[in-house]
Formats: structure tokens, sequence, C-alpha cells
């Protein structure tokens, strides 16, 4: 059995990123499964190490193949799934027409990871200001224009108390009013009934001696 699985294919028609992609990821499991020799194997069955050292064998390069198929597999279908060839062609593309300096330092982490979240989170912390701001102006322009409803409530309060005080003071002029005329049909009328004829409203009081 062939201890060699198929790798990632590259195409000429592919990018180079894509195609150093795949190199690198090829290069990276078989890495990784080369740690896997048989001395490795052998320390963890000791027992068939000893009397069955070609069945041992024989079960190595079976579990490192079939780890190497499974994880070429995966890859391959996260790399097509993911479209990750589309957007590594667009980075080409545009390191291609970058006219910038070319030999500009890029940002790094500087190794000091308190530093390097400081100027993570400066961004954040500033649009997260610039919201508190405009959140503070908006609460701000709707407590002035509360406050003018307010005033206008109370202007009209005050005027509506005037119009009360006003139409009270006519009902009470009405009132007064009305009672005098009844007091003094009821004085016309005891006249009439006792005296046969019509008598001054002051003799009747007794205002006249």
């Amino acid at each position: 059995m062939s201890e060699k699985a198929k790798e990632l294919k590259t195409e000429e028609a592919e990018g180079a990123r894509v195609r150093a992609l795949k190199e690198a990821l090829n290069h990276s499991v078989e890495k990784v499964l080369g740690g896997w020799k048989a001395s490795l194997f052998a320390k963890c069955f000791p027992s068939l190490a000893t009397d069955n050292e070609a069945v041992l064998e024989a079960i190595r390069v079976s579990v490192v193949e079939a780890v190497r198929n499974a994880v070429y597999e995966d890859l391959a279908g996260i790399i097509e799934e993911e479209g990750i060839a589309g957007p590594l062609e667009e980075l080409s593309t545009l390191v291609k027409n970058y006219s910038g300096p070319k030999y500009a330092k890029a940002w790094r982490p500087s190794g000091d990871p308190a530093a390097d979240a400081r100027a993570h989170d400066a961004k954040f912390l500033q649009h997260e200001k610039q919201r508190l701001i405009e959140s503070l102006e908006s609460h701000r322009k709707g407590s002035e224009e509360l406050l003018h409803r307010v005033k206008a409530g109370r202007k009209e309060c005050r005027e509506n108390q005037k119009e009360i005080q006003s139409q009270l003071a006519a009902l009470k002029e009405l009132s007064d009013v009305c009672g005098k005329l009844q007091k003094e049909k009821r004085f016309s009328f005891c006249n009439t009934m006792f005296f046969g004829a019509d008598v001054p409203h002051g003799m009747a009081e007794g205002n006249i001696v």
C-alpha cells in the first residue's frame, strides 16, 4: 500500500496565489503526517511491535493514508465551497494595479499586546464616542422641544384660567341680576295679596316711615 496519497492539484490556469496556497497546504499536511513514524506507533502498541512488526507497519500506513485522504478531501472542499480562489485573484489584481510606494512598510503587530490593542480599539472608541455625542445631541433637542411644548401648555392654561375667571364674573353678575329681579317680583306679589295695591319696595321693607 502506498503511503503517498493524492495531494491538492495545482492547475496552470489558476492564479499564482491559489497555487501557492495549495502548495503550502500540501507541505503542511505532509509535514504533520511525516511525524507519524513507525517508532511512534511502536511506543503506542509495544505488544504488537515486538512480535508483529509487519502488521503494525501495515496499520500505520493504512491510518496515515486514510487521514491524508480525509484531510486533502476536506481542504479541497473548503477551497471550492468557500470560493477562496476568487478573493485571492482579486488580491493579486489589487497588488498588480497598486500605484503607491512599493517598499512602504505595512502594519504589523509590534509585539506589545497592550499597544496593539490600543491601536485596534482607538477606531472603535472614536466611533463609539461619536455615536454617544450624536445620541446626546438627539436627546438634547428632544428635551428642548418638550420644554417648548410645556411652556406653550402653561401659557395656554393661564389664558384658559383668565377666560374661566371672566366667564365666572359674567355668570355671577347675571346671577345677581336674576336674584334681584326675583326678589322684586316676590315683593310685588305680596303687596298685591295683602294691601290690594303695589307698595313701593322700600316702604314694604320698612325703610319709609
